[in-house]
């Protein structure tokens, strides 16, 4: 498999991209970058486009290691996205994920998740979109008009709303307001 793409900064440093298709190879980005950015792009990690979907491999699009940078994401598909902190000093990372789609390739996989099944260090605000795997995150801001395809888990329940959104029933979530399949198993 090739190496990740290293992508370091110094503090209040901003990186972004837009209109790239990368196949193959994953983001890994550390350091205290101020914002990454993902816009009008394809990043899907471990397969090309002649493989099949049962040969994708399980690796991420974009890793984020000891790193509290806000991540944007815009009107991209992308593979699944780790947040792997060491640092119990950084706190949870600003996420926009907005008329996307994060694909893990399988409904139990981790689409956006922290290292081996934890959840991953960011405050996510998601916006039509469509997460196609399972999402554990410490805090949820807002949910609109989004789907997910798996079990949804939010650590931090008291605060930020999910509403309009498919959500599986098995979901650990903050209060959810006109989402299914809740609103048609009352009527």
């Amino acid at each position: 498999r090739p190496i990740a793409f290293a992508v370091a900064g110094e503090t209040g440093s901003a990186f972004g991209i837009d209109g790239l298709v990368l196949e193959g190879r994953s983001f890994e980005i550390e350091g205290s970058l101020r914002s990454f950015t993902v816009r009008d792009c394809t990043l899907i990690a471990g397969w090309g486009r002649d493989d099949s979907r049962a040969a994708r491999g399980p690796e991420p699009s974009l890793m984020f290691v000891d790193t509290a940078v806000a991540i944007r994401i815009e009107r991209s598909v992308i593979g699944a996205i780790r947040v792997i902190r060491t640092r119990p000093d950084l706190a949870p990372s600003p996420c926009l994920i907005d008329t996307s789609v994060v694909d893990a390739q399988a409904e139990a996989a981790l689409a956006i998740g922290g290292e081996n099944g934890r959840n991953a260090g960011v405050a996510l605000t998601l916006r039509r979109s469509t997460i196609l795997g399972q999402v554990r995150v410490h805090a949820i801001v807002l949910a609109e008009n989004a789907i997910f395809a798996g079990q949804l888990h939010v650590a931090r329940r008291q605060q930020g709303c999910v509403r309009c959104c498919y959500v599986p029933p098995d979901s650990r979530t903050p209060p959810r307001f006109q989402c299914q399949p809740e609103l048609a198993e009352r009527a």
